[in-house]
């Protein structure tokens, strides 16, 4: 046995034995045996003869480790314990320490790539908070890899930020019915906790364009029509007026869609001018609705501002859609059932 340094109880010997530090007087176990050299914390720096007994309780005694437990389980992948005689843990304890070793090995796993880390912990909860399909999720991580991978440097950039620009491309992809607003996926993840600005996301996006979306059109109002009639026909005002009308909503979307296809294919490219496409297809329902109540003889399930506060966008802007552009070309519109 090898004599260290007196314990800091009783002041009486102490000795190391089976792999711990033990005081012979009263039998305080001080700490396990220190194989490697490391810096002492401050409160150990002033004890006697130089010991390297070190106090589990304290903060920093292993500075080159980041994250995790703080202390050492076993090897990686390896999920069988014992004691420190060799003999075999119960199996409540097997249990026990199998979950705290697979935290361990997360840990050490991502050493070295935390914030990608926590980017991609990011996209699961917004992704999950947005109902996105796991395709999005896989295409958004795949963005976010090449971007980090052209060491690009944005003013103001941050890795979250870049996820965020990330998701809004996979989700204009792939999916026309999800949130597609910027606005919408940087309030997603301000609800997690991060701070993370639409203006922001728009800089980086001018940044990452050419590189991660090269040959990518503008939308057009069609690609923001199935994610506002979902908001529409869901509303609880327009479900009230349709069961005051006897009207079944999946029949109404039916007829409202076949209206709409038919006044935007009467409308070019060129006559939409430079309009916010996501307020021309709010315009268009309006405008669709308006051309079924004349047709059949009814009172408008909605108005302006009631779809204005559905879809998030002024009232004004409506009007002035519908009475510049929309107006002429609903009008004595046929050819739907």
């Amino acid at each position: 046995m090898i004599e260290l340094a007196r314990c800091k109880e009783c002041g009486g010997d102490t000795v190391f034995s089976c792999g711990e530090i033990v005081c012979t007087n009263c039998g305080l176990v001080l700490a396990e045996s220190v194989t490697f050299d490391t810096d002492l914390p401050c409160s150990q720096k002033y004890s006697p003869a130089g010991s390297k007994v070190l106090d589990h309780a304290e903060i920093g005694s292993q500075p080159y480790f980041v994250g995790g437990l703080g202390a050492y389980i076993g090897f990686d992948r390896s999920f069988y314990f014992r004691d420190r005689r060799g003999k075999p843990l119960p199996v409540e304890s097997q249990r026990l320490y199998a979950h705290l070793k697979a935290a361990y090995d997360r840990q050490n796993r991502f050493r070295g790539y935390e914030t990608t880390y926590r980017c991609f912990c990011a996209l699961n909860r917004v992704a999950e908070s947005l109902r996105l399909p796991r395709t999005i999720r896989r295409r958004a991580a795949y963005l976010f890899r090449k971007a980090i991978a052209s060491q690009r440097t944005v003013e103001r950039e941050t890795s979250l930020v870049l996820m965020g620009y990330c998701m809004l491309l996979a989700i204009r992809e792939f999916d026309r019915t999800a949130p597609s607003k910027i606005k919408d996926i940087a309030a997603a993840f301000q609800k997690i906790g991060h701070r993370v600005k639409p203006k922001t996301i728009a800089r980086v996006g001018s940044e990452y364009r050419d590189l991660l979306t090269p040959r990518q059109g503008p939308l057009r109002s069609e690609d923001y029509m199935g994610r506002i009639l979902d908001r529409v026909v869901s509303d609880k005002r327009v479900l009230e007026e349709l069961r005051r009308l006897s009207m079944n909503p999946f029949e109404y979307r039916k007829d409202i869609t076949q209206v709409i296809v038919s006044i935007l294919s009467r409308i070019k490219t060129p006559e939409r001018g430079g309009r916010n496409p996501y307020v021309f297809a709010a315009s268009t329902i309006y405008a669709a609705e308006a051309n079924l109540a004349k047709q059949t003889s009814r009172r408008q399930i909605f108005t302006q501002r009631i779809i204005a506060e559905i879809v998030g966008v002024a009232e004004y802007s409506i009007r002035e859609h519908f009475c510049s552009v929309l107006k002429r070309y609903s009008r004595d519109l046929h050819g739907y059932e």
